[in-house]
């Protein structure tokens, strides 16, 4: 029989008249039993999970169970992390306030009503998820805090290890079309794919080259997720000033957001030069659309002769870029100076 939170606190009224302290010892060890199985159960689940949100469905019915609770549910924030993009609630008529969760979600810390239990599951540094609990009988206590804690932490650990996986089966799957010699155009599309794989931008991503006097960038690839539509400025150059050309050779990558028409960088002391120069979308039609670029990621390329060129990717949201993604990108970054210098050798 699967040990829950409910037996757990049925099991209480029998010790009404005994030791106190015997009963809080019994009661503990009960607790600390179920949970530990509930965690080994689920942690052999979500080791061969590779789907995140069918994995977080699968626990929260097990959880549900665990804590006996009448209501659960799973919001996750959308990609621009200003409202709930996909819900998933047990059952399928249970009602919850969507201006809470969100907000409990963004860390304004709202005020939970007394039946209701929330906890966040992180992602990548970031609020990615919720998952939550309701049952108009409860009394909340340290046990159900603990357990959603504990699971939470466990779902957060399965994604963390999906992306390990994911960049290693990108990495080699480049490896592989390099070995093989594939068009030096394909194999620059390779590298926006495994961009957007791990990034998960919804606006842009380029490629750019920079020429042998380290006078201009041009770019060579580009892929638009918001159209799916093809480039239409492939091989626009960019001069370079001095400004740009000190950053691009400091080697190193950074995020800016767009505020009040200017770019910031989201780690002080940054400049700001390149990308300002990377904004060429600016005057775009997209603009016009509500397309606009809230984030850049920049990262300049180096390679055995020097300055090689630069990575690009925008988002639609301030908040979607951040330090795990700038590290994904920079991990991919040696395999990158590869493909751009096989691309160079062959123009010339």
């Amino acid at each position: 029989m699967r040990p829950s939170l409910a037996a757990f606190n049925r099991s209480r009224s029998g010790f009404a008249f005994a030791s106190f302290d015997a009963t809080i010892r019994a009661v503990n060890q009960q607790l600390e039993l179920g949970l530990f199985r509930l965690e080994a159960c689920l942690r052999r689940q979500l080791g061969h999970a590779r789907d995140p949100l069918q994995a977080l469905r699968h626990v929260l019915r097990q959880t549900r169970a665990f804590l006996d609770a009448s209501e659960a549910i799973i919001a996750v924030l959308d990609r621009h992390r200003r409202d709930l993009g996909e819900l998933y609630v047990v059952p399928e008529t249970s009602s919850w306030d969507r201006d809470l969760l969100t907000r409990f979600l963004r860390l304004e810390y709202p005020q939970l009503p007394a039946d209701t239990l929330l906890q966040p599951v992180r992602w990548r540094g970031r609020n990615w998820a919720l998952i939550g609990f309701r049952d108009r009988s409860w009394t909340i206590s340290t046990p159900e805090r603990r357990t959603v804690v504990v699971v939470a932490r466990l779902v957060s650990a399965m994604l963390e290890r999906l992306d390990h996986e994911r960049e290693r089966s990108l990495r080699a799957r480049i490896v592989e079309r390099l070995v093989r010699e594939l068009r030096p155009k394909d194999l620059l599309y390779e590298v926006l794919h495994a961009l957007r794989t791990l990034t998960r931008y919804d606006h842009s991503s380029a490629l750019l080259i920079v020429n042998e006097a380290v006078t201009q960038l041009r770019l060579v690839a580009e892929q638009i997720r918001w159209t799916k539509a093809k480039s239409r400025i492939i091989g626009l150059c960019l001069e370079l000033a001095p400004a740009v050309i000190e950053e691009i050779r400091a080697g190193r990558g950074g995020i800016f957001v767009h505020e009040r028409s200017h770019w910031r960088p989201i780690e002080p002391g940054m400049g700001t030069e390149l990308a300002r120069l990377l904004d060429y979308n600016a005057a775009a039609a997209s603009v016009a659309r509500g397309a606009r670029e809230k984030a850049m990621l920049c990262a300049p390329i180096l390679g055995r002769d020097g300055t090689l060129g630069v990575i690009k990717v925008a988002t639609q949201g301030s908040q979607s870029l951040g330090p795990e993604e700038l590290r994904l990108v920079n991990e991919l970054r040696p395999l990158t100076a590869l493909v751009i210098q096989r691309f160079k050798d062959v123009q010339r």
